[in-house]
């Protein structure tokens, strides 16, 4: 995924996933789309587009567990 341009790329310690980071939406069906051919032609996989959430956490005092 960096050969392709994304700004950053890692690997999660569950699945295994990897994931990349793309400037917007189109970057993101670009990069889609060439990991999903890569993925076709050799051991198989998904590829999803997914938006990051920016709120943080919500603390909720007196919230029942």
């Amino acid at each position: 995924m960096q050969k392709l341009g994304t700004h950053g790329v890692g690997q999660s310690s569950w699945g295994p996933t990897f994931y990349g980071l793309c400037q917007n939406e189109k970057e993101g069906k670009r990069v889609q789309l060439e990991v999903q051919t890569y993925l076709k032609e050799g051991v198989g996989g998904q590829v999803f587009i997914a938006k990051a959430n920016n709120k943080g956490a919500n603390i909720k005092v007196g919230a029942k567990i």
